[in-house]
């Protein structure tokens, strides 16, 4: 199970870059060929590009829903962003599931439920978590692509935002597909319909 807490440390941990630039307009529809994987981005959200030289490993990206800075990325492609006091965003992180195979299965962590949303096909508890003084609204879900995966959307919000920003989470999890990608060469990767070919990886 994809904890909360590492997309967390991504945030903390990553090091600022000397002059944070503004998010841009994210793209209406991402996919990812490597982990078949497609979702639409909310309205209004922005994104944090890659720099062109970026070489790291294909693990999600970040949505900022309240405008918000970016920050240089580490080696995973979500946590691009600078999380300060009132910054409302959603990461999307994915990558193949660590527990498939296990002989017992593992049991899940506690759940404070705060919603219920549909992701992947299905409906999961949005769950509530605290880490160093912070809340964050987390939901995820098991997965097929070339192998067995999982993916997490973890929302950091304010207050305030909460009820909005909860049907956000909401919203974008409902948009959430396995997708059949010809990432490689010799065979397809993912399941279900082909990945929309108006989606980028972003």
């Amino acid at each position: 199970m994809l904890s909360i807490l590492a997309a967390a440390a991504l945030l903390t941990g990553a090091s600022p870059a000397p002059a944070p630039q503004p998010a841009q307009p994210a793209p209406a529809v991402f996919v990812s060929g490597v982990h078949g994987l497609t979702f639409r981005s909310p309205p209004g959200a922005g994104y944090c590009p890659l720099p062109d030289d970026w070489v790291g490993s294909d693990h999600g990206t970040d949505l900022l829903l309240n405008g918000g800075l970016c920050t240089s990325p580490g080696y995973p492609s979500v946590g691009r962003f600078v999380a300060t006091k009132g910054v409302a965003a959603i990461m999307v992180y994915y990558g193949y599931d660590p527990t498939a195979g296990d002989d017992e299965p593992r049991r899940p962590p506690p759940c404070h439920k705060v919603a219920v949303a549909r992701l992947m096909g299905a409906d999961h508890p949005v769950c509530r978590e605290r880490y160093e003084g912070r809340l964050y609204y987390s939901v995820e879900a098991k997965y097929r692509a070339d192998t067995a995966s999982e993916v997490s959307l973890q929302l950091v919000t304010t207050p305030q935002r909460l009820a909005s920003d909860l049907e956000i989470l909401r919203a974008l999890a409902a948009t959430v597909q396995a997708c059949k990608s010809d990432w490689m060469v010799e065979e397809h990767v993912g399941t279900g319909e082909a990945c929309p070919k108006d989606g980028v990886y972003f």
